[in-house]
């Protein structure tokens, strides 16, 4: 994605990842390639993600600039260092 090379794959795929695509025509460059927005998380069940997963969620989320759902994986990782 950083180098908006396409990428292939199902569907079902993404839709298991929590992928959302943007339909859009064409992009900047002019490739026709679809972006994908930032990954749907389950913010009632952020207690069954590891921390590192987390803390990769949280730098995705931060770049789609999604700062309530970020805020909420915030609050959970330092839940996590108080009980450590």
């Amino acid at each position: 994605m950083r180098f908006d090379c396409p990428i292939y794959t199902y569907d079902f795929i993404l839709e298991a990842a929590g992928v959302i695509l943007d339909d859009q025509e064409e992009d900047d460059a002019g490739t026709g390639a679809a972006r994908v927005s930032a990954p749907v998380i389950d913010t009632g069940a952020l207690e069954t993600y590891p921390t590192d997963a987390l803390q990769r969620r949280l730098q995705e989320v931060l770049e789609a600039e999604d700062y309530e759902t970020a805020a909420k994986i915030r609050d959970e990782l330092k839940n996590r260092e108080g009980k450590s």
